[in-house]
């Protein structure tokens, strides 16, 4: 089973909520009777469910669904709050594809007027949610000119690669990068660790396609450095960015946050950069 949530725009990570009248709308009896106890919503066993994040269809492209779960639910008046998290190896799904394959999911998108597709409501669907989007869902597909990629991106979800200048004088940073990445038993590397393909460049990519979380150093404005983290941002990869100096990074990026850390109290990145490795890759 899994539970359908929509609303007129698409979703982002957080607190959201719903007024309790728009649940077991579209209902299948027995369904609601399995969540229900004492003529309330039983809502810590709806968050037990997978969740399919949809905005309202409009016309308006690119629109897209998300698949993550709902944390915390809580009444609030008539309106229920719950927190939304993605899940981290589910990329988003074109809106397209899921009326394409509403049969599959038990999408109602027939009928005069407002439709599962055109309305804010939370449904409940019995329906293998991740079945459906494995075997029907069309992957995304991928042929680069310059680099030797796989069609599909095949992500080690433990994985957590470092991309920084190869100096010595970096090796205290990438010590504390992997005392991090230890304490949340993540594995940790860098490109030069690693001799797969002839080409360097090819390495290095695909340690980047490889990686749940890519960690980047911009101190010294590496121009490698840069370019690789060109690539995880156009891979939609999760990204944590460091430097010891602000100025080192450039006007495109600085409206992203990142953790700036000084050399001579490492201990504290490691602490810094655990919190946040905890917080991705749960």
């Amino acid at each position: 089973m899994y539970n359908l949530i929509m609303q007129y725009v698409g979703y982002e990570e957080g607190l959201e909520s719903i007024s309790e009248s728009r649940v077991f709308e579209h209902p299948d009896t027995d369904i609601q009777r399995a969540f229900t106890v004492n003529d309330g919503l039983d809502l810590e066993a709806l968050s037990r469910l997978p969740t399919l994040f949809a905005p309202e269809q409009q016309g308006v492209e690119p629109q897209f669904a998300r698949v993550g779960r709902i944390l915390n639910p809580r009444r609030r008046g008539r309106d229920i709050d719950f927190d939304v998290v993605f899940e981290r190896g589910v990329p988003p799904i074109a809106l397209a594809e899921i009326i394409r394959l509403a049969r599959h999911l038990h999408i109602s998108t027939s009928g005069r007027g407002l439709t599962e597709m055109n309305r804010i409501h939370w449904a409940v669907k019995d329906v293998d949610l991740f079945r459906v989007l494995y075997t029907e869902v069309q992957p995304p597909t991928r042929s680069p000119n310059v680099l030797r990629m796989p069609i599909h991106p095949q992500i080690e979800r433990n994985l957590v690669s470092v991309m920084m200048p190869f100096a010595p004088a970096y090796n205290p940073v990438f010590h504390a990068i992997q005392t991090a990445c230890v304490a949340n038993q993540l594995a940790c590397t860098r490109a030069d660790n690693i001799w797969d393909t002839p080409a360097v460049i090819d390495d290095v990519a695909n340690l980047i396609d490889r990686s749940a979380v890519v960690i980047f150093d911009c101190s010294g404005k590496n121009a490698n450095v840069f370019y690789e983290l060109g690539l995880a941002h156009a891979w939609g990869k999760e990204v944590v960015i460091l430097t010891s100096d602000p100025a080192d990074i450039p006007f495109d990026l600085r409206h992203l946050r990142f953790l700036q850390y000084d050399m001579g109290n490492l201990a504290l990145l490691s602490t810094q950069l655990s919190l946040r490795l905890r917080e991705l890759t749960v």
